[in-house]
């Protein structure tokens, strides 16, 4: 009775693995959405870390097994099982990354670098038998290393910037090669055969990354945009806090892709208002870059930038704000950046001439 049992469960999964999979997929997306950002950046690291550490076994073990002469029974089994969890660990590694850069990200600045987290997160499900090569394998690890440390090196060093990256770089460069050192002690006959593919991915892979940071395609985390709002009127408070006056808004004006802000003929102040999350002690200067798009030339163009530090380590993020004197009716955008230009992210709204009264609020933040 259970052998048949144990048949009968056999043989429904292997006709439901791949909706099954899929099914994984969504709800860890699901779930790593909702539960990364509610964590501490130290505990997500070593959530990250231990997904890390779990891939490069199941490759050693795959690569070990791949070498024994004989895969049957017991062997056969552990291979199998050994390739499904890489599978799943590479799909739960990548969907970490693609919710926490995204979330760090300005989708307008950032797009490349998150459209490749989300192609190797989709083609995970799609690829499970080039897992048995070696050099798929190397180049997917090596890409989840890179940005692990991308991720993990300013939360160690406090600062945010190109030298961080470059340390970032050649600490992924390190491992990669003392793993591939192991790989080739566990399995080398096969490493050999697939050594010219593993260096030439590896050189592709480090070159692509750095290509993205100095284009400023990467997002800069740890640093990210807790909120962000324009406002009519700001004021500090003696207690730190803000009182600010914005619109009185409708219940579904709430959910509009742009802000819209009316503002008085011919032109009025007013004031944007961040606020940056970062890790505790790190210092680093922040600009708020005010743009206007002009439709004559159909493109930004640049009208006002302010620059001031801001210290991690508020759970809201550090609050700081900017004053633009003169604000005309059109398409506004403020980009909010790192000393480099990278942009940590950004907020667009429309201004429009007053034609009516308008009702203004008042809140703390």
């Amino acid at each position: 009775m259970f052998l048949g049992l144990k048949s009968r469960v056999a043989d429904w999964w292997e006709r439901n693995e791949r909706r099954l999979s899929s099914f994984a997929l969504f709800t860890g997306f699901i779930v790593d959405n909702l539960t990364l950002t509610r964590i501490t950046l130290n505990s997500v690291s070593v959530a990250l870390f231990s997904y890390l550490l779990v891939a490069g076994f199941c490759i050693i073990v795959l690569n070990f097994l791949e070498n024994t002469p004989e895969r049957q029974g017991f062997k056969a089994k552990i291979h199998a099982f050994t390739l499904i969890i890489l599978q799943f660990t590479f799909g739960a590694l990548f969907s970490g990354f693609l919710v926490f850069y995204s979330r760090g990200a300005s989708i307008g600045a950032s797009w490349p670098f998150l459209l490749i987290l989300f192609f190797i997160l989709i083609g995970n499900e799609f690829l499970r038998t080039r897992y048995i090569r070696i050099g798929f394998q190397m180049i997917i690890f090596f890409i989840a290393l890179f940005s692990y440390s991308i991720f993990f090196m300013p939360i160690m060093t406090k600062k945010v910037g190109a030298g961080v990256f470059l340390l970032s770089g050649a600490a992924s460069l390190l491992l990669i090669y003392l793993f591939l050192r192991l790989i080739g002690l566990v399995s080398p006959e096969r490493f050999s055969k697939s050594k010219p593919f593993v260096l030439g991915g590896m050189i592709a892979v480090f070159g692509l990354m750095n290509f993205l940071y100095f284009k400023n395609l990467i997002p800069p985390l740890p640093l990210t945009l807790k909120e962000a709002a324009v406002f009519h009127d700001l004021k500090k408070l003696p207690s730190g806090e803000y009182l600010v006056t914005a619109e009185a808004k409708k219940w579904h004006e709430k959910f509009r892709l742009r802000e819209i802000v009316r503002v008085s003929a011919p032109c009025e102040p007013l004031y944007f208002w961040s606020a940056v999350f970062a890790p505790t002690d790190l210092e680093i200067d922040v600009t708020h870059v005010w743009l206007k798009f002009s439709e004559a030339k159909g493109q930004w163009l640049e009208t006002f930038r302010t620059t001031f530090p801001i210290k991690g380590g508020r759970v809201g993020g550090f609050r700081g704000f900017s004053l633009k004197e003169r604000v005309t009716p059109g398409l506004w955008r403020v980009d909010v950046k790192t000393p480099r230009g990278q942009v940590i992210g950004r907020m667009s709204f429309r201004a429009l001439e007053k034609e009516a009264q308008v009702d203004f609020v008042e809140e703390i933040k």
